[in-house]
């Protein structure tokens, strides 16, 4: 029925029948139809032309032919070709479906490769008879469809996933080959668990100890265990952890360092480094020990400060200080103290009652009451202190000696208890100094005067009067200054005659005498190290002489060893006397004189030659060239062979050609 309406619908397409005048227009599936306005002429010849025209068109009959035999043949192929409709297989009705059916909705099930569609797949065909036509058929694809169920299950264990792998492979069907292995494949995959876990706890464990090495070279045993899981993802992991605690230990050591070297800087640096350790860090237990350590030392640092009354450093430690430490009270109450103790660094009577003020705010019970209440006390006695030292400065102001004397006494009433008692006693001395001075400065002025007439009577008495100033006293120090100038003079006055002698009787070529002379002024003098560095030259002079009139000597000889010796005297010449320059030159000119007299011996003898030679000492003129020579006569000396001569056995010798004694040209 439908292929005839089809038909029916294609021959209604291909033919086209006028319509009467009065009928209703086509339908146009694309524009609406107007009723068109027509005129009863206009009428008239349209139904002529629909009529008469289409029956002489030959074109129309011939679309018509082909438009019925092309649909009928289309028809009748596509009845030949249609097949047999396939089942739906999520509506089947199992207990009535044949197993070609089941068998074929269990194959597209198995072909989601998805646990859940492998077991119903296994389901559609389990319960068919044994002796079923396709039963063989059907054990293959159940045991195909069991082994794709254990392949799954080894991916969810390579995945990571063991728990889901060991529930996949124990819904196997028992009854099949692949259910033989899943006791076998769970107990490796437990195994291979196991051991890359003991591998991750040993890892962990060498991190705790800082063996960062081994650490890395425990989880490289992840790519040997057999699973793709541990030998990416959790190594990757693992060594991400290995480097983290790598790098934060490496903090917590310079943490440890700073805490070490103490101070409220390093004792902050450590704190700093101890927290960028994040919490997921091996390391994070132990940099909050630390941060808490470093917070009590820096609170007892602050503790320390407070009894020295550095009320600043006070508030910049407890300013910052961690919360870890866990003293919240203790770190207001010493907020409030060192508030206190900078109104009472302001060192008035104004700041010390306000500095009172605030420390009795602090109630009994709280940790530093005890504290405080000491603090009070201490500057309610600095205000009588300040009181004192008040008065004290105002009678020292009015001048003159008895005022600076009841000034003292005034501050001598602060007792060594006291706070103020160190500023009391600097006062004090620094009147006691004034005083001291208005009494010694006009015996110092008067040593100073005598001192001035520049006799030696006038320098003892200013030495004398100066040191009438006891140790001790303002002058003091000033007084033994001057005596050690006046001394000076007095002894300059007493050994420049002996000096001045000595340097003359030097000029006249009298070294010994000059000597003797100069020794007259004894160590200790002003002089005496004068003297002595002028000694020390004379004597050089006499011992540079001496050598080198011994050198003249030796040379009177003329003979080699006379010569040698001469020039080893003359060296002996001190650098600093005024004879060595000529030691120099007779030095030169005797070892020329060696050199010349080893030259003839070189025409006869040549070892007596060399004998001389060796004789010119290092550092005269002539020992580079007798060197030279040296080397010369030794190599005429060795015995020479012909370069034709046949090779000695060990027995055979022969004699050594004489040498040739020829004298050297110069």
């Amino acid at each position: 029925m439908k292929d005839r309406k089809l038909l029916n619908r294609s021959s209604a397409i291909g033919t086209a029948r006028p319509q009467p005048p009065n009928a209703a227009p086509p339908f146009n599936p694309i524009y609406e139809w107007q009723e068109p306005t027509i005129t009863e002429n206009e009428e008239t010849q349209r139904t002529s032309r629909w009529n008469f025209s289409w029956l002489i068109k030959w074109q129309f009959w011939a679309t018509i032919v082909i438009a019925i035999a092309g649909t009928t043949g289309f028809f009748a192929t596509a009845m030949l070709l249609k097949l047999p409709a396939l089942p739906s297989c999520p509506t089947l009705f199992v207990p009535m479906a044949s197993a070609s059916v089941r068998l074929y909705c269990a194959q597209l099930s198995a072909d989601k490769q998805s646990l859940e569609g492998l077991l119903h797949a296994i389901d559609l065909v389990k319960e068919l008879p044994l002796d079923h036509p396709m039963r063989e058929e059907i054990e293959r694809n159940i045991e195909q469809w069991a082994t794709e169920i254990l392949t799954l299950a080894e991916d969810k264990f390579q995945a990571g996933k063991l728990s889901k792998a060991i529930g996949m492979a124990r819904k196997i069907p028992q009854n099949t080959d692949a259910y033989k292995l899943v006791d076998e494949r769970i107990a490796r995959w437990q195994s291979i668990w196991s051991k890359a876990e003991a591998i991750v706890a040993e890892a962990e464990k060498l991190m705790v100890d800082s063996r960062w090495g081994l650490a890395f070279r425990e989880a490289a045993k992840l790519f040997t265990v057999g699973n793709k899981h541990w030998a990416t993802t959790r190594y990757e992991q693992l060594v991400d952890t290995i480097r983290l605690a790598q790098e934060e230990s490496g903090k917590l050591d310079k943490a440890y360092a700073a805490m070490r070297r103490g101070g409220s800087d390093n004792l902050f640096k450590a704190i700093e480094l101890a927290e960028q350790i994040k919490p997921e860090s091996t390391a994070y237990k132990e940099a909050q020990k630390l941060v808490k350590e470093a917070g009590e030392k820096l609170y007892e640092l602050a503790m320390t400060q407070l009894e020295r009354g550095d009320w600043s450093s006070v508030a910049q430690i407890i300013n910052r200080l961690p919360a870890a430490i866990n003293k919240q009270e203790e770190i207001n109450d010493l907020n409030s103290l060192a508030d206190a103790g900078s109104q009472a660094g302001m060192g008035s009577v104004a700041g010390l009652e306000a500095a009172i003020r605030a420390a009795q705010g602090i109630p009994p019970g709280r940790p530093l009451y005890d504290r405080a209440q000491k603090l009070i006390g201490r500057w309610q006695l600095e205000i009588q202190d300040i009181n004192h030292l008040t008065r004290a400065e105002e009678l020292a102001n009015s001048g003159g000696l008895n005022y600076l004397t009841a000034a003292i006494a005034q501050a001598q009433l602060i007792p060594r208890s006291n706070p103020r008692y160190s500023q009391a006693q600097k006062r004090i001395r620094e009147w006691t100094g004034q005083i001291e001075i208005s009494e010694d400065r006009p015996i110092l002025d008067r040593a100073q005067s005598y001192a001035g007439n520049g006799d030696d009577a006038s320098l003892r008495k200013a030495i004398q009067e100066a040191r009438s100033i006891r140790s001790g006293r303002a002058l003091y120090r000033e007084a033994q200054q001057k005596i050690g100038q006046w001394r000076s003079t007095l002894q300059r006055n007493q050994d420049a005659p002996y000096l001045n002698e000595a340097r003359g009787l030097a000029s006249s070529g009298d070294l010994p005498q000059a000597v003797e002379s100069a020794r007259r002024i004894r160590p200790g003098r002003v002089l005496y190290d004068e003297a002595q560095s002028d000694v020390r030259r004379w004597r050089d002079e006499i011992q540079g002489r001496t050598n080198l009139d011994r050198a003249y000597q030796l040379a009177k000889e003329g003979t080699p060893d006379g010569l040698a010796a001469a020039i080893n005297a003359a060296k002996s010449v001190p650098s600093d006397s005024d004879s060595y320059n000529q030691s120099v030159q007779v030095a030169n000119s005797w070892s020329e004189q060696l050199l010349e007299a080893a030259r003839q011996r070189s025409s006869y003898d040549l070892g007596e030659a060399i004998a001389i030679a060796r004789k010119i000492p290092p550092g005269t003129s002539a020992y580079p060239a007798a060197r030279s020579h040296v080397e010369v006569w030794k190599q005429r000396l060795e015995p020479q062979l012909p370069e034709s001569a046949p090779e000695l056995n060990n027995e055979a010798s022969t004699s050594p050609s004489p040498p040739d004694l020829t004298p050297l040209t110069q």
